[in-house]
């Protein structure tokens, strides 16, 4: 998948995704990272790229000549999906990303100051998403989650992918608790389930702590969430009595 991240500080993105997966998988090419600098658009020679709003003097927009010139030195831009980040946008979530990932290529324009001119929005049919109903100074943040997010999903880039069919959010439901070794911690001991070899049992466990997760932490999600056994249904409507 090629990736396209548009911003005025492409050293911050790139340190990101010098290290682990994210590394690997740009050396085997299963990504094509490619950063922008916005400055480059500039028609002045102090690479200023922003100008006052018209209404207001407070604050400062990207002009829209930047971002419509910077998109168009892309080529095939056209054929890849514009996101731009902003609290504005729909919000993103792991249905997002699992749509995303299976895109040809993904443009990233990163929001700064007020935003950018509104005009580019519809010239280049550029789409605004949000991570969540707060503010931050840049973009950059956003984008790389987003980036993050849609770039695991790429097959061969998690190795195994497992890992990345049961992370929460995939099935519906939040993940199961997770515990690893000691077995005893401070006279708290892991549920011996988990270790009875009994992987039916296991698997059972896993789904009905799944629900206990959801229905405590992210009541929401169970609106999305299709039960693949009856039994579960029962297991749900249980732990809906106890609450």
């Amino acid at each position: 998948m090629k990736i396209y991240i548009l911003t005025l500080f492409p050293e911050e993105c790139l340190n990101y995704f010098v290290k682990g997966i994210f590394k690997r998988a740009y050396n085997s090419k299963i990504i094509d990272l490619n950063f922008i600098n916005l400055r480059d658009f500039a028609d002045n020679k102090y690479g200023r790229v922003d100008d006052y709003p018209y209404g207001q003097k407070r604050g400062l927009v990207i002009r829209s000549e930047v971002i419509y010139n910077a998109v168009k030195s892309i080529k095939n831009f056209d054929k890849y999906k514009i996101l731009y980040t902003c609290p504005k946008g729909k919000n993103f979530n792991q249905k997002s990303a699992y749509n995303l990932s299976k895109a040809k290529g993904l443009i990233l324009i990163l929001g700064y100051f007020e935003g950018i001119d509104e005009r580019v929005f519809e010239l280049l049919k550029i789409e605004k998403v949000s991570i969540g109903d707060f503010v931050l100074s840049s973009g950059e943040l956003p984008a790389l989650i987003i980036a993050e997010s849609i770039i695991r999903l790429i097959p061969g880039v998690v190795g195994k992918a497992a890992c990345v069919q049961n992370d929460s959010f995939v099935s519906g439901l939040l993940e199961h608790p997770q515990y690893t070794t000691p077995r005893n911690f401070l006279g708290h001991e892991i549920p011996g389930v988990l270790i009875s070899g009994n992987h039916q049992a296991i698997d059972k466990w896993k789904i009905e702590n799944s629900l206990k997760e959801t229905l405590f932490n992210k009541p929401d999600l169970l609106k999305y969430y299709h039960q693949p056994d009856q039994k579960y249904k029962k297991v749900l409507e249980t732990l809906l009595k106890e609450t």
